[in-house]
């Protein structure tokens, strides 16, 4: 038996191991042609894919997605292709090939190709249940992995968007809720997805599903319900508007009427849905966003504030929900004044924080009414619980809101703040008594002095009329012997007994946050804070401890250190050069610059935009010591405080103010940018004078070089007439020389014909000795042929005679005509020539004349022009002179009157102090709350605090100062005018020099004319040279071949048309040289003409400019002293002030 079962064991094929079964099954997947084959091959990898993931995907991902798209109309097979694929993306963590890489690898294999993911899309269409779920969680493992690329495939897709949209109808929940969450990774941070998605009626389709789920009761679809709708909603301003517009806001509303009681574990999931709810209503209402303010009023009006404001002082929703709604509320009212108004009239109900929210029974711990703002005030500052932190923080971040842009709001509130603390009879939270009153309650509870801080920060910030307003609350009865303190000492007391007994570090800095910036460019809240000099000792000395310290803490308290320095003055408690030493000597420029870096460099500091300042129900005290305000001044101020230490104490970098938040001193900062503004100017000025010192020295060269230009032209013009007179001799010798020529060549020719009738006479010679040896034969045959030979011999004799006369009287008569023609036409062809360069040279010279005719009538122009210029101005000077003197004549006369009026003023002010003397100290305060109701008031307060005491003597001899500077002004300003009239004419002297230049120049171009003239002539006797040297050659040639050949003469007549034509064409180019020079020497004659004007009015211009700002600087620097001697006369008053006044307004 063993032995057969070995045969059969050894019989049987190898086994296979994973790798290759489903190698094997790849291959067939893609080379099969069955639906069934390839089915079968899927359902086998599907087994495999669970284990073997990185296997299947490598060598079956393309097969399958092939497979996909060609079978995705047979239900099974699609099926079991995404199923598989949906395995491959699964996470495994106890398998070694699953990985994310794979899962990537995966998704970057759909997105490559944008047909890939529409056929996805296109599996949605099929109705069977399994497909659709199967495709939308493929959809969701694709995103997930690769989300940008994803959003592009399908929103480029054929109704892409559209077809997932509409899957939301869908009555089964299964792909109802898969198709939700799709959407919501898919509108993601694309906002032409989230368009697309919310014009295909999803904020319809979104309520309705959140209606059928049972609204905020509702389970974890109505928290993707509303997921989605803040996605769509965030940061898009055309999705807002379709939301508010088609009637969406009151059906959001509905989500906030949660009346009516639920069983506990049901809680949990209406008070997440409530939070997701409130982040739908905050995404409408960013900040600064595009529609926020219509949002805003959109949400007022449909009762969703106050809804939210019920739901925040509500006892049935946990401190999460409570604290989202206020940062609601805070965001639908924030910079928005009319709603800010609105707000404060709402009422809630009263929640006492030291309650629990829900007692035993089930009933509320609370169900008086109270205004919001109390009720914001009591859970911010009296909820100590840790759990309600979040609480506290939203109703101070509600409070900023309700601060937000609007300064009547933080005057009224801070008012309120004082008289309350003041009178004593406040019962509501007060931030001033939590601030000012350093007990153990507030001990035990760092972030009540720290909200009350924080709020007190918002309400100073920037509002110098509240920093005036709290920096004049006093306590204490100087009558009753009490010690008169005010808040920024009561605020600098507390922190000092915070630093020397080691309180909690949120106190000292919620002292140090609102202390540096209510010192900051405040010179009269720093001279309050240093009236107790031990304070900066305190500091000083907490900054240097090198034991129980906290960086912070440190680093604020030499920031604060720098703020005192930088804003202090010589008359301060503490001196500037005092405070410079106790820096210097006790803390060190290294120590100092050491503990800002450090403060600056903090996490705290540093990443305090990105870190979430919550408490999310960790145990113990949050860590959250700063406001987003304080962090933006320290930012912004620490460049200038960081190197404050380096300044020399003399140096003034700062101005005070008065009480009434207006500047009652000059500003140092202004007084520096005008005196750089008078060097930059002396500078120009100086520029200005060492540029006219270099004009005038190129003006100088300049006409150096035109006397030289002039001589030079001058040798220039008589050497071309020389070489014009040279040139017309040398022509004139040619023409000799010619006449010679042809006259040469005459005799030539009749030497040529005597030789040839001497030829033809040796040839008769010939002939006849020739004839007398035929004579002579003839004899010797005659007695042979002797009738014969005679009658031969006369016949040839009479024909050979004939023949040479012929002969002869042709020749004669041939050369008779062609000696004739030639020196017809040698002596057309001279005649010719002459007449052409007489009148090219006339016209050359007539043209020169004309232009040197036009240019002297043009620059005779342009002088009258000039001249006439020159006395506008000398005129219009005079003019101004004159009417400059008699507006001064005016403003002495004016300031005479002035004097007249301020004495009169003195003496009813001198009335006016004695009877004010005998007024109550209660009119003072009144006329004070007057003049911050009515600005008109403070002005005539102002006046008559500061003018009446004094002042109109003061304004009288500075009113006579300012006569005699008026006079000196005038007086500068004839001076500035003679010295304008001066330039101006100085100016026209350059412009007529200019002229003169420019009448070299057309002399110049003239001269340049007559030149090309010359080089035309030039031309022409070179071409006429030409031609008569051709001419030459052509009769040599003729008479060479006078034996008859005719066809010279024809090439003759040629060469002499040619010549002709040359003629022509010279004397048109000479002409249109002449014409561009024309035009060009008008051109820049028209040119210089223009420059000059140009120039006039620019010098013009600029001596105007300048004069101008001179006496602005002037004027300015005027008006600086005037205000320093008035100041000087005040401080001497101020003493002379009486005791009633007790320096309130002082």
């Amino acid at each position: 038996m063993s032995l057969l079962s070995g045969i059969l064991q050894s019989q049987a094929p190898a086994k296979q191991d994973a790798t290759t079964a489903i190698q094997t099954l790849c291959l067939r997947l893609t080379t099969s042609s069955l639906v069934e084959d390839r089915r079968a091959a899927i359902l086998s990898l599907r087994s495999f894919a669970r284990d073997y993931k990185e296997t299947v995907a490598s060598g079956g991902l393309r097969g399958l997605i092939q497979t996909l798209a060609k079978d995705y109309e047979d239900v099974d097979t699609a099926k079991v292709v995404l199923e598989t694929l949906l395995l491959l993306f699964a996470r495994d963590e106890s398998n070694p090939e699953s990985s994310d890489d794979i899962a990537l690898w995966l998704a970057d294999e759909f997105t490559q190709k944008q047909e890939n993911l529409t056929i996805l899309i296109d599996l949605l269409e099929s109705p069977d249940f399994y497909t659709r779920l199967y495709t939308l969680q493929l959809l969701a493992a694709v995103l997930e992995n690769r989300p940008e690329r994803t959003q592009e495939c399908v929103y480029t897709a054929p109704l892409g968007i559209s077809r997932l949209a509409s899957i939301l109808d869908d009555k089964r929940d299964a792909i109802r809720n898969e198709a939700i969450l799709l959407l919501v990774h898919l509108s993601d941070g694309h906002q032409d997805v989230q368009k697309i998605i919310a014009f295909e009626n999803a904020f319809d389709r979104i309520f309705n599903i959140i209606d059928v789920e049972g609204g905020v009761d509702g389970g974890i679809i109505v928290q993707d319900c509303l997921q989605l709708l803040t996605n769509l909603l965030a940061y898009n301003a055309s999705n807002q508007v379709l939301f508010r517009e088609t009637g969406f806001v009151p059906r959001l509303y509905k989500q906030f009427n949660v009346e009516g009681e639920i069983p506990p574990y049901a809680m949990e999931k209406r008070n997440n849905n409530l939070h997701m709810a409130l982040g739908v209503c905050r995404a409408c209402i960013a900040p600064g966003g595009q529609g926020t303010p219509a949002n805003q009023h959109a949400f007022f009006h449909s009762g969703i504030l106050a809804q939210v404001l019920d739901l925040a002082f509500s006892n049935t929703s946990d401190y999460g929900v409570r604290a989202e709604a206020l940062r609601t509320c805070a965001n639908i009212i924030h910079g928005n004044a009319p709603l800010q108004e609105h707000f404060a009239q709402l009422q809630v109900k009263y929640v006492n924080p030291a309650l629990p929210l829900v007692d035993t029974q089930g009933q509320q711990n609370g169900d008086n009414k109270v205004y919001v703002i109390e009720g914001l005030l009591d859970q911010a500052l009296l909820n100590s619980s840790v759990q309600a932190f979040d609480v506290r923080i939203a109703a101070c971040t509600c409070l900023e809101s309700y601060f937000s842009g609007n300064a009547p709001i933080r005057l009224h509130f801070l008012r309120r703040a004082i008289d309350g603390y003041t009178s004593g009879e406040d019962e509501t939270a007060n931030i001033l008594a939590c601030l000012m009153d350093l007990d153990n309650d507030s001990r035990n509870d760092p972030y009540k002095i720290w909200v009350a801080a924080v709020i007190f920060l918002h309400i100073i910030y920037d509002n110098d009329e509240a920093k005036v307003i709290a920096t004049s609350i006093e306590f204490g009865d100087e009558e009753e012997g009490e010690e008169v303190v005010t808040a920024i000492q009561t605020m600098a007391a507390n922190l000092i007994t915070c630093l020397e007994h080691n309180h909690d570090p949120r106190i000292s800095l919620a002292y140090l946050m609102v202390l540096c910036t209510w010192l900051y460019e405040d010179t009269t809240a720093v001279d309050d804070f240093l009236q107790e000099g031990a304070t900066v000792q305190t500091l000083v000395a907490a900054v240097t401890k090198s034991t129980n310290s906290n960086s912070l803490v440190q680093g604020l308290c030499t920031f604060l250190l720098g703020i005192l320095y930088e804003f202090s003055t010589t008359e301060s408690p503490v001196p500037r050069a005092t405070l410079h030493t106790i820096l210097v000597s006790r803390l060190g420029r290294d120590q100092y610059v050491n503990k800002l870096t450090r403060l600056r460099e903090n996490s705290i500091v540093r990443d305090f935009e990105v870190t979430v300042q919550t408490h999310n129900g960790r145990r113990g005290l949050p860590e959250i010591f700063f406001n987003h305000i304080f962090i933006d001044f320290l930012k912004d101020n620490y460049s200038r405080i960081f190197r404050t230490i380096d300044k020399d104490p003399g140096q003034k970098t700062h101005y005070k103010l008065g009480s009434d938040g207006t500047p009652n001193g000059i500003s140092l900062e202004l007084v520096d940018s005008l005196k750089a503004q008078i060097v930059d100017k002396e500078d120009s000025l100086g520029k200005i004078q060492t540029a006219n010192m270099d004009l005038e020295k190129k003006l100088a060269q300049e006409q150096q070089d035109f006397k030289k230009f002039k001589e030079t032209s001058a040798t220039e013009i008589k050497k071309y007439h020389d070489q014009a007179e040279t040139l017309k001799r040398h022509y004139e010798a040619n023409a000799v020389q010619a006449e010679e020529h042809t006259k040469a060549t005459v005799l030539r020719l009749e030497n040529r014909v005597a030789r040839v009738q001497q030829e033809g006479e040796g040839q008769i010679k010939k002939l006849e000795a020739d004839l007398a040896k035929a004579r002579k034969e003839a004899e010797e045959s005659i007695k042979r042929q002797k009738s014969q030979g005679d009658l031969e011999v006369k016949r040839a004799k009479d024909v050979l005679e004939a023949e040479v006369r012929r002969l002869r009287q042709e020749k004669d008569t041939e050369l008779r005509k062609m000696d004739e023609g030639f020196r017809r036409e040698i002596a057309r062809i001279k005649s010719e020539g002459d007449a052409l360069v007489q009148r090219i040279t006339t016209e050359s010279r007539g043209e020169l004349q004309r232009a040197r005719v036009d240019f002297d009538i043009e620059l005779k122009k342009l002088r009258e022009k000039a001249a006439a210029d020159v006395h506008q101005v000398e005129e219009q000077a005079s003019a101004d002179l004159r009417i400059m003197k008699e507006r001064t004549d005016v403003v002495i006369t004016m300031l005479e009157g002035r004097v007249n009026d301020l004495e009169a003023d003195l003496e009813a002010t001198a009335k006016a102090l004695q009877a004010a003397r005998g007024r109550h100290q209660e009119e003072l305060i009144m006329a004070k709350k007057s003049s911050d109701e009515n600005a008109e008031a403070n002005e005539k307060a102002r006046k008559a605090l500061e003018q009446k005491l004094g002042a109109a003597q003061a304004e009288t001899a500075i009113k006579r100062k300012e006569l005699e500077e008026k006079l000196k002004q005038a007086e500068q300003e004839r001076k500035a005018v003679e010295e304008k009239l001066k330039a101006t004419q100085d100016k026209a002297k350059v412009e007529e020099e200019r002229l003169k230049a420019a009448q070299t120049e057309a002399e110049r171009r003239a001269t340049e004319a007559e030149s090309k003239a010359a080089e035309a002539k030039s031309l022409a006797d070179e071409e006429i040279r030409k031609v008569q040297e051709d001419v030459e050659e052509k009769l040599k040639n003729v008479k060479e071949a006078a034996n008859g050949e005719s066809k010279k003469n024809d090439e003759l007549e040629k060469k002499i048309t040619e010549f002709q034509k040359l003629l022509n064409t010279s004397k048109e180019a000479a002409d249109e040289s002449l014409r561009k020079e024309k035009a060009a020497m008008e051109e820049k004659l028209k040119k210089t003409r223009e420059d000059a004007e140009a120039k006039i009015i620019a010098a013009e211009e600029k001596t105007k400019n300048v004069q101008t700002e001179l006496d602005d600087l002037l004027l300015v620097l005027g008006d600086i002293e005037d205000k320093k001697k008035a100041y000087k006369v005040s401080d001497d008053i101020i003493p002379v002030i009486p005791k009633f006044c007790e320096g309130h307004y002082l």
